[in-house]
């Protein structure tokens, strides 16, 4: 427990303040323990270059198209089908 009179004793206003936030951190490092996390992201062998490509063209492309309001359907179901034909026979592969 941390004694708040012997904070104020002091005239000094940083001396006071950084007395305080010292308090306020023990207090909190004490509450919340630091962790540490992996990346969330998992590397996938079967995800190439060109793949990341087609992924960035499509999600480009249904961004644009839609906003512009002219969105061209069966391009959009032909190129989805292409990429995920693409990503299966990747994952095949590797995982062969």
């Amino acid at each position: 427990m941390e004694s708040w009179e012997d904070i104020f004793e002091v005239s000094d206003t940083n001396i006071i303040f950084n007395n305080i936030l010292n308090i306020y951190l023990k207090m909190l490092y004490a509450c919340f323990t630091k962790s540490i996390h992996s990346s969330a992201h998992k590397y996938n062998p079967w995800i190439t270059r060109g793949i990341k490509i087609c992924a960035i063209t499509k999600d480009f492309h249904i961004l644009v198209v839609r906003e512009v309001m002219i969105l061209n359907s069966n391009y959009d179901k032909k190129y989805c089908k292409i990429l995920t034909d693409v990503i299966k026979t990747a994952k095949k592969k590797v995982l062969c």
